[in-house]
């Protein structure tokens, strides 16, 4: 009898998550100065302050409550430059250090598949995949790291779902970086 509603709950959040190509938004405002909008999800919000170079991209239900009381991304992406000094235009360094960065505020964080370089908008980047718990209990977290060079400086998206999941969005988060474009 306690199978099922653990069953269900399964079921609704695949159901729920599980995006067709159809239900995506089209490019056309910034979000961010130099980011023009790109497509995601039309059940998916916009989280984050004007000031913050920093969004979150997800679904109202993939922002769930962690152990400390906080807010954490079950589903969703994170979408930021890195304007640091050090900014070195060596796309592998530069992935690397953002990789650190992310491993010093969640500490389970390992790279599960190393980088390989990809073309997003003519630019050159990086797709790097990493593993760490998940805000979601007893389960793995399926990070992807994109990472751009930009002229002024490190442009990254972390595409963020439960491992198990991960495959029933692939194509969202593939749809995402397609429609990607820079406006300077």
């Amino acid at each position: 009898m306690r199978l099922l509603p653990i069953r269900v709950s399964v079921y609704l959040i695949a159901f729920v998550l599980t995006f067709p190509v159809y239900a995506m938004r089209k490019p056309g405002e910034e979000i961010k100065p130099g980011i023009n909008l790109f497509s995601y999800p039309s059940n998916w919000e916009v989280f984050g302050g004007e000031n913050s170079p920093t969004v979150t991209i997800a679904p109202r239900e993939g922002i769930v409550q962690d152990a400390s009381g906080g807010g954490a991304i079950g589903y969703g992406a994170v979408v930021s430059f890195n304007f640091h000094e050090l900014h070195s235009q060596d796309l592998q360094k530069d992935t690397d250090e953002m990789i650190q960065h992310l491993r010093a505020g969640n500490p389970s964080m390992r790279v599960s598949v190393n980088g390989r370089r990809v073309t997003v908008d003519g630019s050159p980047g990086m797709v790097t995949t990493l593993a760490s718990n998940s805000p979601y209990q007893g389960q793995t977290e399926a990070d992807v790291l994109l990472t751009i060079v930009r002229p002024q400086g490190l442009f990254y998206m972390v595409f963020i779902a439960p491992e198990r999941d991960f495959r029933n969005l692939q194509g969202t988060f593939d749809e995402m970086v397609r429609s990607l474009r820079f406006t300077n």
